[in-house]
C-alpha cells in the first residue's frame, strides 16, 4: 500500500493549516482501481464546503460525464499523503470545471500561454477552439471575451481575460503555478511580466506561425537587442536556479509565458547563445509542447492577416502544415 501511496502526486490545498491537520488523511480512488492514473486537486469553495476535490484525469478527460466515480478509503499517514475531504464528487465535477477559450494553435502566442501551464500542471479543462475571423468577422471572440481577444478562462459564471490575469487568478488554488520559495517566485513573476509587456520586435518581426521555417535576411538592430535579452534573461534564471527550467527545477508560470518563444525560434533561428537554445528544446520537447504543436500542423484554418505577417517577416524555407503538403 505504501508503493502504491508514494506512487502518486498528490496536491493538498486547505484554507488554513489548522484545518488540514484535522482534515482526515484520505485517498480517493476509483471503483476500477486505477489509482496510479488519477491525481486530486484540492480546493477552497465557499459555494460546495471547505474542501473539494476534483478527480484530474493525465488522459485528459474533460468532461464530467467521462470522470470516473470515487469512493474513499482511509489509511495512515505515510509519505506525500493528500488530505482530502470531499462528497458528492461526481455530480460536482461539472461546476468545478474549467474552460478555456484560445483561437488557431498555428497563430495563437497568447492562448498557448495558459494552455501548456494548465496542461504540464495536470489542472482540468476544457478546451474551446474559435479560429481567428479576420477582416470578414472581426467580433468572432466578443461572445464570450470582454476584450474580444483570447485567451479567456471561464470559471462557472467568472470570466478571467488576459493570460497574466489567467495566471494568477490559477495560482490562487494551486501553489505550483509559481515556486514556492520567495526569491525564485518573485524573479519568475519580474521576468513573466517582462515577457507579457515587452519584446514588440520580437512579437512583430517574427510572428509565430508553428508550420513555417522562415530565414530573416535582415535581423534589424531592435530585434537583435531584444533577442539579446532573452538570452541574458534565460542564462540569468537557469544560472541563478540551477535549471533545467528558468526558476528551477519544475515547469512553472515562468516557463510557459516563454513558451512561444520557443516556437519562434524554431520557425525563425535567430542567434541565440547554446545555453539558451538547450532550454528551447527542452521546452519543445514537453508533452504539452508537442501535442500543442502536432495540432498547429493539423489545422486547415488560415488567417490571412497572420500569413501577411509571416510573409513579411522573410523567405518561406518550409510549410510543414499538413493542407500545405497535400497540396505539394
Amino acid at each position: 500500500m505504501a508503493g502504491l501511496l508514494h506512487s502518486m502526486q498528490a496536491l493538498a490545498l486547505c484554507p488554513t493549516r489548522q484545518a488540514a491537520q484535522r482534515a482526515q488523511k484520505s485517498v480517493v480512488r476509483s471503483h476500477t482501481g486505477t489509482i496510479q492514473q488519477h491525481e486530486i486537486l484540492m480546493m477552497s469553495s465557499a459555494k460546495f464546503g471547505p474542501f473539494n476535490a476534483i478527480l484530474r484525469s493525465t488522459s485528459w478527460t474533460t468532461r464530467s460525464h467521462e470522470l470516473p466515480r470515487t469512493k474513499i478509503f482511509s489509511f495512515p499517514a505515510e509519505g506525500e499523503m493528500l488530505v482530502a475531504f470531499c462528497d458528492a464528487l461526481h455530480s460536482r465535477s461539472s461546476d468545478l470545471m474549467f474552460t478555456l477559450f484560445i483561437a488557431n494553435k498555428n497563430y495563437s502566442s497568447w492562448s498557448l500561454r495558459p494552455w501548456v501551464l494548465m496542461r504540464e500542471l495536470h489542472i482540468p479543462f476544457e478546451e474551446r477552439i474559435i479560429p481567428f475571423g479576420g477582416i470578414s468577422t472581426p467580433d468572432a471572440f466578443r461572445s464570450f471575451s470582454p476584450t474580444g481577444k483570447v485567451p479567456c478562462l471561464v470559471d462557472a459564471d467568472l470570466v478571467i481575460w488576459d493570460s497574466l490575469a489567467i495566471s494568477e487568478y490559477l495560482a490562487e488554488a494551486v501553489s505550483t503555478v509559481w515556486p514556492s520559495e520567495r526569491v525564485p517566485r518573485a524573479w519568475a513573476r519580474c521576468a513573466a511580466a517582462e515577457m507579457h509587456s515587452g519584446f514588440l520586435n520580437l512579437r512583430n518581426s517574427c510572428t509565430m506561425n508553428c508550420g513555417l521555417r522562415v530565414k530573416i535576411e535582415v535581423h534589424s538592430k531592435a530585434l537583435l537587442s531584444e533577442l539579446q535579452r532573452v538570452d541574458e534573461l534565460w542564462n540569468d534564471g537557469l544560472s541563478r536556479f540551477g535549471g533545467p527550467f528558468l526558476a528551477g527545477k519544475t515547469f512553472t508560470a515562468v516557463d510557459a509565458f516563454f513558451a512561444p518563444v520557443a516556437f519562434r525560434v524554431q520557425t525563425y533561428d535567430p542567434p541565440l547563445s547554446a545555453r539558451a537554445r538547450e532550454y528551447v528544446n527542452l521546452l519543445l520537447g514537453l508533452p504539452s509542447m508537442k501535442h500543442w504543436y502536432e495540432a498547429a500542423l493539423r489545422e486547415t484554418w488560415r488567417d490571412e492577416e497572420h500569413e501577411a505577417e509571416a510573409r513579411k517577416s522573410g523567405l518561406w524555407l518550409h510549410d510543414l502544415r499538413h493542407s500545405a503538403l497535400r497540396r505539394d
